[in-house]
């Protein structure tokens, strides 16, 4: 971790990434949370090529594994995802519901059982399953990036919202993107 810091409710976090066989670090990750005194997170992860080469193919993943109703019940877990909005939807019999989505909208998705949630160097590229459940279960979100010049930075925003009912989520979900505009300036 390069640096950690929070102000004004807000943590700013940065890692430096050195693969296997390098010297030098050749991506930076930058992470801001927050929230906005809602049942929502807004992060924006925003990665930097510090390198002298081309960052090829880049992708990043939002990986959740919520648990809902805690070790008593997670195995009752359902999870979807919604098309329209771009967003994957966890729920279960107690009516509590989170959503999470990107912008970007996400490029891939996934809800599986958390042990078969896999990204591997020779498969990158998460299954696009529509809907899982009742199980113990993780959600996925992927957005394909591209190639990244030497110096340049992209930024993905996640929100992440939680509250009763379908609904009220998909609602709160929408509404955190306004959030997020007016947190950010």
């Amino acid at each position: 971790m390069a640096e950690q810091k929070q102000e004004k409710g807000r943590l700013h976090l940065k890692l430096n990434h050195t693969p296997q066989d390098f010297e030098e670090p050749v991506v930076s990750f930058r992470l801001e949370i927050w929230s906005y005194n809602k049942p929502v997170l807004l992060l924006r992860h925003t990665t930097t090529n510090i390198s002298s080469s081309q960052v090829q193919d880049l992708k990043v993943y939002s990986i959740f594994d919520f648990d809902i109703g805690g070790p008593m019940s997670y195995k009752d877990d359902f999870g979807a995802y919604d098309h329209e909005n771009g967003s994957v939807i966890a729920y279960d019999e107690s009516q509590v519901y989170v959503a999470t989505s990107s912008r970007p909208k996400p490029d891939g998705w996934e809800i599986s059982s958390p042990l078969k949630v896999k990204v591997e160097s020779d498969n990158r590229d998460l299954k696009n399953n529509p809907e899982m459940g009742p199980m113990d279960i993780a959600t996925a979100l992927q957005c394909n990036l591209g190639n990244l010049q030497p110096g340049a930075s992209r930024s993905v925003d996640f929100a992440l919202a939680s509250t009763h009912g379908l609904d009220e989520v998909k609602s709160l979900l929408d509404d955190s993107w306004g959030f997020f505009k007016k947190k950010i300036r």
